[in-house]
């Protein structure tokens, strides 16, 4: 079994969050580093960030809306815009930003994309369940 531990990166034995709560700051850093850009996810980035949906010249109070089935994601995907867009530092000194443009697969329209949107439109997220405030209200 020590052998098999040695080809992962990193601990196989590490508690993991089975459930990624977009309200939750508190290990963001880690989840941001183990995001993965999915095909699927990487198109819909493509969408978000290309031409002037986000990054268009008349930008003012942009809103995203984000749907999908339980369990595809939704809720990791709303945490790691609103980690990038915000651009947090990590304890290490390293950016948000560069983090999430090292797992767009070298898709450079997408990478530049991102890069114009966070420097030209840096933003701060708030972040809510509707389904909590229906709820709740």
């Amino acid at each position: 079994m020590t052998a098999l531990r040695s080809i992962f990166a990193k601990d196989i034995e590490r508690a993991i969050n089975p459930v990624i709560s977009s309200g939750s700051m508190d290990h963001w850093e880690d989840e941001l580093e183990e995001y993965v850009i999915t095909g699927e996810v990487n198109k819909n980035l493509n969408l978000l960030f290309d031409g002037e949906a986000y990054n268009g010249t008349q930008l003012q109070n942009t809103g995203v809306w984000i749907s999908g089935n339980f369990g595809s994601g939704k809720s990791h995907l709303l945490k790691m815009l609103a980690i990038l867009l915000e651009n947090r530092q990590t304890s290490a000194g390293n950016n948000a930003l560069d983090l999430f443009l090292s797992k767009c697969d070298g898709d450079k329209l997408l990478q530049g994309a991102i890069r114009k949107a966070v420097h030209d439109h840096p933003g701060e997220s708030i972040l809510f369940d509707l389904g909590m405030v229906a709820k709740d209200g």
